[in-house]
């Protein structure tokens, strides 16, 4: 990541507010410093409080409902605010240089330091939101798909685990009905012996 001097100048212009009561830039660690700057940076740049778009204008940028019919659930007090920072990012050249991986690490970095009005904020456009979501789709119910492919790793190793409890039940039984036979004595044995040694004699 680096700073263009567009975002140089903003940042002495404004001045950094602290993004917590407990976050203080470091001395020694010029990494984490940079990455604090361009926290700031964004986040001014952004202008996200108060939010840019209201409520209105947000519901129709992010549809309901899909192209086959399908029913989306709300989004969280995050993803608004998420999905609210990217429509604001396309809309700024000055953060044309942040790929999608970086910017989203930004914006959740920013979104942990938000004081507690900045996310009543949120969490308020959030509230609005479903209420236009229950009120369009009253009979609306969320059911999550479970993916089979992925659910599947979890219930093998149960079935296996009961196939071997069967399977030692099975050899402890059969173990117990060939125990009950009863044990051929030697004297049997060496009859056997003599028997053989008497047909080869008269043969």
């Amino acid at each position: 990541m680096y700073l263009t001097q567009e975002s140089t100048d903003l940042f002495f212009q404004f001045p950094p507010s602290p993004i917590s009561s407990e976050s203080t830039f470091p001395n020694n660690n010029c990494e984490n410093f940079q990455v604090q700057v361009d926290d700031i940076i964004v986040k001014n740049l952004l202008n996200m409080i108060p939010p840019p778009i209201t409520v209105k204008e947000f519901v129709e940028s992010n549809s309901f409902a899909t192209s086959d019919g399908h029913i989306k659930r709300p989004s969280n007090c995050f993803m608004i605010f998420r999905k609210i920072a990217h429509g604001q990012k396309n809309k700024t050249p000055a953060l044309a240089h942040y790929n999608e991986r970086e910017f989203s690490r930004i914006i959740a970095r920013i979104w942990n330091n938000l004081t507690e009005d900045e996310l009543n904020i949120y969490k308020d456009l959030s509230k609005e939101i479903v209420e236009i979501h229950r009120i369009k789709f009253p009979e609306y119910k969320y059911t999550p798909k479970r993916n089979k492919t992925v659910w599947k790793h979890f219930v093998r190793p149960v079935e296996k685990k009961n196939k071997r409890k069967v399977g030692v039940k099975k050899s402890k039984k059969q173990n117990h009905i060939t125990s009950n036979f009863p044990y051929t004595p030697p004297v049997l044995e060496s009859a056997n012996i003599n028997c053989l040694v008497v047909l080869s004699s008269s043969k």
